[in-house]
């Protein structure tokens, strides 16, 4: 009797040192902020912030963009997958609320887990109409900021210290790689000043969607476009088309500019009732699976464009 006791005593002592068990882990839990050698998962949504994220998180996260290469931007909306998707991201990095205006219907459903970052917290917003342009003004507020590179660098000040506060262990290695990225782009930008200072040609005429408003402002250049307004939906009309070659003839360009990802039929049209010639003009906005397996940077495409810009404003050596 007294050894069956014994034994129902062993096996509930048993059971219940089974029971604690199960409630000890294993393995301690992996926290990303730790440095503890597991990458942070960066989802970003156009190159512009892709290029900021990688170039400052190096090989301490994983990067991804949700716009697959070559796609164009202004007809892009995640689906609910996709959405889903964005969840297992410790952080979702995007340029403003102008450019990806679904942001802010997805936001309450990512951002119990996921800090999100609005680059553009920070830079002054110019207004379609007052870029002192030639010809009509254009409406709303222009949502292509990277296109200034002193914008990138508020960008990427937004980036890092989110980013620092997420993973401090690597605070060091994170504000090292900012500052030489900002002084690289301090180096594109003293380029380009120096290549607009000898332009004989001060007008970009643009037969792609209007996006060189800062990049104009900032360089002291006009900016025409026969898109009268920053919707991805809108079409220039037969007007508009009719005020741009006016424009164009006036103006004795030699060159018209085209815009990446579309088709340039606008520009064509344009380009052949002038008798120019084309040459794109990178608005950044996305990049072909080409581009991005090689790793093309931001600063590149600048510098392509600068390029381009030469040969199309007829600069002066």
């Amino acid at each position: 009797m007294a050894s069956h006791k014994k034994l129902l005593f062993l096996m509930a002592l048993l059971i219940m040192v089974f029971i604690v068990i199960q409630f000890i882990p294993t393995k301690q839990t992996i926290d990303i902020s730790e440095g503890n050698g597991k990458k942070i998962v960066i989802t970003t949504t156009i190159f512009p912030v892709y290029d900021i994220a990688k170039q400052i998180a190096g090989d301490k996260a994983s990067v991804k963009m949700i716009l697959p290469p070559g796609v164009e931007v202004h007809s892009y909306d995640p689906s609910p997958k996709e959405v889903i998707s964005f969840k297992k991201s410790k952080i979702f990095f995007y340029t403003s609320p102008y450019m990806e205006t679904w942001v802010s219907k997805i936001t309450p459903e990512i951002s119990k887990n996921t800090v999100i970052i609005n680059g553009s917290e920070g830079v002054e917003f110019i207004n379609g109409d007052t870029h002192g342009h030639e010809g009509a003004g254009h409406i709303g507020l222009d949502p292509h900021i990277w296109l200034d590179p002193a914008n990138m660098k508020i960008m990427a000040d937004n980036f890092t210290e989110e980013l620092i506060k997420i993973d401090q262990a690597n605070s060091d290695y994170y504000s090292i790689r900012l500052e030489e990225y900002k002084k690289k782009l301090d180096e594109l930008d003293r380029e380009i000043q120096l290549s607009m200072n000898k332009f004989k040609v001060k007008t970009i005429i643009y037969g792609g969607h209007y996006a060189f408003g800062y990049f104009s402002k900032k360089y002291g250049l006009n900016h025409i476009s026969p898109y009268k307004n920053f919707s991805p939906n809108s079409e220039p009309t037969p007007n508009d088309i009719k005020e741009m070659i006016e424009i164009t003839k006036s103006s004795k360009a030699k060159y018209i500019f085209y815009e990446e990802m579309l088709s340039p039929k606008i520009a064509e049209i344009i380009a052949n009732e002038c008798k120019v010639s084309l040459l794109m003009l990178n608005g950044a906005h996305n990049v072909s699976k080409d581009d991005l397996k090689s790793g093309i940077t931001y600063i590149d495409i600048m510098k392509k464009n600068l390029e381009n810009l030469k040969k199309g404003l007829d600069l002066v050596e």
